[in-house]
């Protein structure tokens, strides 16, 4: 049985200075980061790395669409990208529940190398009609001079392990197999 051999944790919500350091071997979310706000974000990964043996990997795979086109089809899906970051913007992410950061593919790989992981995996394919959207969509002006080919990208697929370097510094690994889930 794979639980027997590999345990799996299911928290949330979840505190991760409440998680002992160096006691998983693999951390993954699926449709989480998404939601997290950047600052936030930067602790989250600092503190995720903390949490994982040497060795260890995250794996996270993130929905980069408006999540408001969920629901209403006549949007485009990355209509939220035509927002500014002012009052309309702040109103509209005032629900935590539906807070969206609108960070892109290649602001996540910014973000993780930028702490010390490197991406083994990191899978994203310009969708066709978001493509297409983007020739008349009117951008906010954090987007405007961004490459189409990254906003086009819905959905964003990571495997992250920590660059050499930085695992050097990290504690010697414990024997018995942990993974950690968020979402």
């Amino acid at each position: 049985m794979l639980e027997a051999d590999f345990p799996l944790e299911y928290r949330v919500p979840w505190d991760s200075r409440t998680h002992p350091g160096a006691s998983a071997d693999i951390v993954f979310s699926r449709a989480v980061l998404e939601h997290v706000p950047p600052a936030v974000l930067e602790r989250l990964v600092t503190e995720l790395g903390r949490i994982l043996r040497p060795g260890g990997v995250m794996c996270h795979a993130i929905d980069n669409s408006d999540h408001w086109e969920h629901g209403d089809k006549s949007l485009s899906r990355l209509d939220f990208l035509r927002y500014e970051e002012g009052w309309f913007w702040r109103l509209a992410c005032r629900n935590t529940q539906s807070y969206q950061n609108r960070l892109r593919h290649s602001d996540y790989l910014r973000l993780f190398a930028a702490h010390g992981w490197t991406a083994i995996v990191a899978d994203g394919t310009p969708d066709e009609r978001a493509l297409r959207d983007l020739e008349t969509l009117p951008l906010a002006s954090p987007f405007r001079h961004c490459d189409h080919q990254d906003l086009a990208i819905l959905t964003s697929y990571f495997v992250f392990r920590r660059t050499p370097e930085c695992a050097s510094a990290e504690s010697p690994p414990v024997a018995t197999p942990a993974a950690l889930r968020l979402s």
